[in-house]
Order: structure tokens, then sequence, then C-alpha cells
């Protein structure tokens, strides 16, 4: 059975701070037995703000990319996940980097 999520999101920080977008797109769908792989990307954009210091670069990233690979492993009430990827913020300059998330999670 596949899975899959698709959102769409705004945020905005107290005392003028920057205002948020943000979308996502993920799936994973189920390869074999309780293991479930796919891909997930996120980016948020800063819309505008009112703070010096993130007008000056010094908050909140202008722009965050984030993509790669997914894999989710069942166990019982328990999932395992681990999703390495690329990364990308720009603040004052566009930076690129490797990132590996990783999580633990019950269905109690």
């Amino acid at each position: 059975m596949p899975g899959g999520l698709a959102e769409v999101g705004h945020a905005q920080g107290g005392g003028g701070g920057p205002h948020e977008g943000g979308v996502r797109l993920a799936g994973s769908p189920r390869v074999v037995g309780n293991l479930h792989v796919g891909l997930d990307g996120r980016v948020r954009k800063m819309l505008r703000s009112t703070d010096a210091k993130t007008a000056m670069g010094g908050g909140a990233p202008s722009l965050e990319v984030t993509t790669g690979a997914v894999a989710a492993l069942m166990a019982g009430s328990w999932a395992f996940l681990v999703e390495p990827g690329v990364i990308a913020i720009r603040r004052e300059s566009l930076r690129t980097g490797a990132i590996v998330v990783g999580g633990v999670g019950a269905v109690f």
C-alpha cells in the first residue's frame, strides 16, 4: 500500500519575526514486509521579516531546501527511520551539504 504526504504551511515569528512559507512532498511505499522506502523533499522560504537581525542575515535562513531518500522499518508498534540526503541553506550565500536524519517512534 503506497503512502504519501503533501503539506503547505505558513509560520510567523513573534515580535516582528519572519513570515515563512513551506512546501513538503513525501512518499514511502512498502517494498517488502514491513520495509518502506521512498523520497522526501521540503522547501522553506522566508516571505518577509521586520526583524533587523534576520534582515542582516543573522537570523533564519531566507531559503532552505532538503531532499533525500527515506527508509522506515516497522517492527510491531515501533518504527525506525533513516533519511540521508542533501540540504541547501541560503543566508548571505547559498551553502549545501549532506544531512542524515534518524529516528525511532512508537504507537501506544
